[in-house]
């Protein structure tokens, strides 16, 4: 049950010292909007836009934080976080959340959901029996113009053939 990560039997987490694990780290430019599909139905984002991520092996950590500087209306479709840095597994599953922020006052908590071999994700504030889709629809209603946006997620992507 211990030795190096990669070995038969190993468990113990221990990162040997030939580096075949793989590590970066770097920024990445979040896209908020109401479709899957970056630089479409996009939601306008102030200037301080902050998104950092870190990669080791097959797993992403990303950071972002945002705020909203839009004076359209987005009075329907669900709200997605696009332009992550990599794609995903082929496993869709919840990988994060977020804070939707006002600035005062109350705020919504929110799911992220990555559906398989994406780089997006769609926010979700949960679910109950009689409605298992609770997507963050309208974005005028859980995120209005100037509220700030402040997220983390962790998602496992597809190893380079």
């Amino acid at each position: 049950m211990s030795g190096i990560v990669g070995s038969p039997g190993s468990k113990s987490g221990v990162i040997g010292s030939a580096g075949t694990i793989g590590y970066e780290e770097g920024a990445w430019t979040p896209s908020i909007g109401t479709s899957s599909t970056h630089g479409s139905n996009t939601i306008g984002l102030y200037s301080d836009v902050v998104g950092k991520y870190v990669k080791i092996g097959r797993v992403v950590r990303c950071n972002w934080s945002c705020r909203r500087n839009d004076s359209g209306t987005w009075s329907s479709g669900a709200l997605y976080l696009r332009n992550l840095p990599f794609k995903s597994s082929t496993i869709s599953n919840l990988i994060g959340s977020t804070w939707l922020d006002p600035g005062s006052g109350d705020g919504y908590k929110c799911f992220l959901y990555m559906p398989g071999s994406q780089n997006y994700a769609l926010f979700s504030h949960g679910s109950t029996d009689s409605d298992a889709s609770r997507y963050v629809t309208p974005p005028d209603t859980y995120w209005a113009n100037g509220w700030y946006m402040n997220g983390a997620l962790t998602y496992e992507v597809l190893l380079k053939s």
